[in-house]
């Protein structure tokens, strides 16, 4: 399906130049990824999520720029049209989807890490598959549309179907991984310092999700395919990958409180056994 107009293409222009500039905060982001976790054990199914990360959202901004060339430069007159060739936005949604869904299912996994309640997957997966699914058809309606009488009026309410579970699932997520982590909280000051710290990290990098998204479902409910839904569409995308990467990157800072808390732990031990060698001992007394 075309769309013309500068609205379109302008919401295109803007996602694929946020997108590029955080593709480029996320390659730097993989880089000290790799080079302070490198000697993790266990830790390659990370670096292989890292790495698959990287490379589809460097192939999301290849496609936005070759759709921004395509709309903008090729046919730019009268009007810049977006969607010319199908095929472009079928890919760089489909990769935005794919990559966006690999991130929530990581989450999924690192919930049940840290609840051990298997009754939370069968929710997660269902919604995970749920905005997997309806994010292929986004992808593929325009081409589905050329092959078929299907029009525009009928299949509206699929993209605010996708945008509605992407939020809902991010939320959910959000929620579920404060619960368990403030379910870790043991009544010491020292653990409960870290769980905190924990919490306000997971808080700001959920909340930095489900609001694009939430935000591009509101805009589409209230403008329909404007400059402002495009662009948060497009955004959230690498949103992700960037929330993943902070969130892998805070275990160097939790690491360094750790051996803070250790340290200052081993302190006040260290000086309550020197006050006690140092106290008078107590007087004989004769009988």
């Amino acid at each position: 399906m075309l769309h013309s107009g500068t609205s379109t293409f302008a919401g295109v222009m803007l996602g694929a130049v946020i997108s590029s500039i955080l593709f480029g905060v996320n390659t730097v982001q993989a880089v000290l990824y790799f080079f302070r976790f490198s000697t993790d054990s266990g830790a390659w199914v990370l670096h292989i999520l890292v790495a698959v990360a990287w490379i589809l959202q460097g192939l999301e901004v290849v496609f936005l720029s070759l759709e921004s060339y395509v709309s903008g430069v090729k046919h730019s007159f009268p009007a810049p049209v977006v969607g010319y060739h199908p095929w472009i936005g079928i890919l760089w949604i489909l990769v935005g989807v794919l990559m966006s869904s690999m991130v929530q299912t990581f989450y999924a996994w690192r919930i049940y890490q840290l609840s051990h309640k298997i009754y939370l997957m069968p929710l997660l997966g269902v919604l995970i598959v749920l905005k997997l699914g309806v994010g292929i058809a986004v992808a593929v309606l325009p081409a589905a549309r050329r092959l078929s009488t299907w029009t525009v009026r009928e299949t509206e309410w699929v993209p605010p179907l996708w945008m509605a579970t992407d939020g809902v699932l991010d939320l959910t997520l959000l929620v579920c991984m404060c619960v368990a982590l403030f379910a870790q909280r043991t009544g010491l000051q020292s653990t409960d310092r870290l769980i905190n710290r924990m919490l306000r990290y997971c808080l700001h990098t959920g909340l930095l999700t489900s609001t694009v998204t939430i935000g591009s479902a509101i805009s589409y409910w209230i403008s329909g395919t404007c400059t402002t839904t495009i662009a948060l569409n497009i955004s959230a995308f690498s949103l992700y990958v960037t929330a993943m990467l902070a969130n892998l990157h805070t275990r160097s800072r939790l690491r360094e409180l750790f051996q803070q808390e250790v340290g200052r732990g081993l302190t006040m031990q260290f000086q309550s056994v020197e006050a006690s060698d140092s106290s008078p001992a107590p007087a004989r007394t004769t009988e």
